[in-house]
């Protein structure tokens, strides 16, 4: 048995139980980063896909997303030469379902391993309701049944899953998720993190490195 006391000195100072891409950040799994809509969601994920695919022989970004030039306009912007960086993209288009997005994330993380000779580490979905359909963040049953899949996903390749979400508190995936990063006023806070201590910030994040 431990005291709350030896509980709080293990999640303190103790290694983290759940591998962290970014230290009390952004954890291995299903990670949602939430924020009103204009509020540059797409520029932010797009930072954390550069410190992450310039972290060494483990970065590797897998970005999904309906327009590619959420992708390519902010990564030219932040790493002048992201051509070299282990990063790959697949655009999603209009009428696909659910369960297709699934397939093709599953598909590509495959394909990006024979590219990069690495699995990705980390996978943007950006965003929630553009792949798998408008008003997922209020619908428990349809937002868990892709989070489920997803996070089978994170554990074949062991890499963080990071859902786009243009409601400001994560709606119903706030609780289901392994980390909730929200943006506000181009600074990223860590509001949730399992297993692991939250309240990190991240500010100036277009200069991050």
């Amino acid at each position: 048995m431990k005291t709350l006391a030896q509980i709080n000195n293990v999640l303190d100072f103790c290694p983290p139980r759940r591998r962290e891409l970014i230290p009390g950040f952004l954890p291995v799994g299903v990670n949602v980063l939430c924020g009103e809509h204009g509020s540059g969601l797409s520029h932010a994920a797009c930072s954390l896909s550069r410190i992450v695919a310039t972290s060494g022989d483990e970065g590797g970004v897998l970005y999904i997303t309906d327009n590619a030039y959420r992708l390519v306009g902010p990564m030219v912007e932040f790493e002048p030469d992201s051509e070299i960086l282990s990063i790959g993209s697949t655009e999603v288009g209009a009428g696909v379902s659910a369960n297709d997005v699934i397939g093709i994330i599953a598909s590509d993380a495959i394909e990006f391993k024979s590219v990069f000779g690495k699995p990705p580490a980390l996978i943007v979905i950006d965003s929630l309701s553009s792949c798998f359909g408008e008003g997922i963040e209020h619908d428990v049953q349809r937002s868990y049944a892709v989070a489920n899949k997803l996070e089978a996903i994170s554990q074949t390749h062991r890499c963080a899953m990071l859902m786009l979400s243009e409601v400001p508190d994560g709606g119903v995936l706030l609780d289901r998720a392994d980390g909730v990063i929200r943006l506000t006023d181009r600074e990223m806070a860590n509001v949730k993190l399992r297993n692991g201590v939250s309240g990190k910030t991240l500010s100036n994040w277009s200069a991050a490195n």
